[in-house]
């Protein structure tokens, strides 16, 4: 075995060191990639949770449940039963709001792994306006002050 001079010791280390560098940032990448597409699906199913809601109203004069949603076609199955976070899809778990005296549809989008699977908590609203905020992965459960940092990210 060869005995290495002591520059190219410190050419092969600095070789090992560019290169560990490099697949740390490139594994970085793929993880904030995941959460982009996890943060993506979730507002795309808050989107279709609210059509699916506006629809069965418009048919039967009344809110649904998530399963009449899913009977009528309205929404997929896996959809619906991502309600906590053992069994959230693409990331997120869903949780309805209840907004007190009013019967409107409302669904809150929560990252079941906080900062691995997702870092922003959205909710919709009826018109079509999504709004995130970083809840630190908590849900929200009543509908919340939309001027407590709550940023709004477009219209359906």
């Amino acid at each position: 075995m060869k005995k290495l001079t002591s520059g190219r010791a410190v050419t092969a280390i600095l070789a090992t060191i560019l290169m560990a560098f490099a697949a740390w940032i490139v594994a970085s990448k793929m993880h904030y990639g995941r959460i982009s597409s996890n943060q993506t699906a979730a507002v795309a199913a808050l989107r279709t949770y609210l059509g699916a809601q506006n629809q069965y109203y418009r048919t039967e004069g009344r809110l649904a449940s998530w399963a009449e949603l899913v009977r009528f076609g309205l929404v997929h199955k896996a959809m619906a039963e991502a309600t906590t976070p053992e069994r959230a899809r693409a990331g997120y778990y869903f949780v309805e709001i209840r907004t007190e005296g009013v019967d409107i549809p409302s669904l809150c989008a929560v990252p079941a792994k906080y900062r691995k699977t997702g870092r922003n908590t959205f909710v919709i609203d009826v018109t079509g306006v999504v709004h995130m905020k970083d809840t630190g992965g908590k849900p929200v459960r009543t509908w919340p002050d939309i001027a407590d940092g709550w940023i709004p990210i477009g219209a359906e």
